[in-house]
């Protein structure tokens, strides 16, 4: 009885092979089984913009945008620029149904596109893009990438991928870059007064002065008690070759200054926004989380949510 009970078995399993074997690939739409379709996405030849542009009236891009996958009807890119804190969005600002394509931008050809002069341009503005490539099916394709939220089962965003993001695939579905100088350390040392500070124990606000020293490394400086706070927190940011800010959770004022009793001082930390140190006008502004705990523990668990502080140097 195994012995037939197993011969019937791989007569079926060989029967189902030769079924799917026989199935026109054209005619059968699962995906999975057949290959995944190439989805739409552009690339740039050479690079993608840099960064950072070290001045305002200098900003210069120029490039061929390419469609590699060899199935796309149209590709189109809005401007999302931030000038003096302002966000401003041009749609469309560059479209092309044809690959190979030239694609580029000056100072002149942006503020043209946002209604301003060059000489609004300034330090700590940013210019972000945002693309979408329609493909010859009409499917739609969007430069950002997609947010599942699995509380209620749906995709949000858009649908690329953040791998398509990196640098060896040069995408042009997502890019962008901040008018910001040459960090040089010794410019930053100084007294700073605060211009704007959403949160601050009390004479922590506008007006208030602190020292930045140097250090403990070329590329870092350290803020002395920025908040004004009974702690004399020491906060210490790591600035890159073009003044952007960073720094991990530090210590920066107690929890009891602000609020309330019972809880851990307050450590803050740089957001995913761009935090900037800007050594050639003397500016520093940080975008930061907070986070706090209970008396004994560890701060977290707990937070005022994202803040922002404006200092500028005397």
């Amino acid at each position: 009885m195994k012995k037939i009970k197993t011969l019937q078995i791989i007569t079926l399993a060989l029967a189902f092979v030769f079924m799917n074997s026989c199935t026109d690939e054209n005619k059968f739409t699962n995906p999975i089984t057949f290959g995944l379709e190439n989805g739409g996405f552009v690339a740039f030849v050479t690079a993608t913009p840099d960064a950072a542009y070290p001045d305002p009236s200098g900003i210069s891009f120029s490039d061929t945008v390419t469609d590699p996958n060899n199935n796309l009807s149209s590709y189109s890119v809005d401007l999302i620029a931030t000038l003096s804190g302002n966000e401003v969005v041009v749609g469309n600002f560059y479209t092309t149904t044809t690959f190979p394509a030239d694609i580029s931008f000056t100072s002149q050809s942006l503020a043209d596109a946002l209604g301003i002069e060059v000489s609004d341009i300034n330090f700590g503005d940013t210019f972000n893009f945002i693309a979408t490539a329609i493909r010859n099916d009409g499917e739609v394709f969007v430069g950002l990438p997609p947010n599942f939220d699995g509380d209620n089962l749906t995709v949000s965003g858009g649908n690329t991928e953040p791998q398509l993001q990196t640098p060896a695939y040069k995408s042009a579905m997502n890019f962008g870059f901040i008018v910001s100088c040459p960090f040089v350390q010794e410019d930053m040392i100084g007294t700073y007064t605060i211009v704007s500070n959403t949160i601050f124990p009390v004479g922590g606000g506008p007006g208030y002065t602190f020292e930045i020293i140097a250090g403990p490394t070329a590329n870092q400086i350290t803020l002395i008690n920025p908040w004004n706070s009974e702690g004399g927190f020491e906060v210490t940011l790591t600035a890159s070759e073009f003044g952007l800010a960073t720094w991990d959770w530090q210590y920066s004022f107690t929890t009891l200054e602000v609020c309330c009793p019972g809880y851990t001082a307050t450590q803050t930390s740089n957001t995913a926004q761009v935090s900037l140190s800007l050594s050639c006008i003397g500016l520093l502004d940080l975008k930061y989380d907070t986070r706090l705990g209970v008396a004994g523990g560890p701060p977290t668990g707990f937070t005022f949510g994202e803040e922002r502080m404006i200092a500028q140097k005397n």
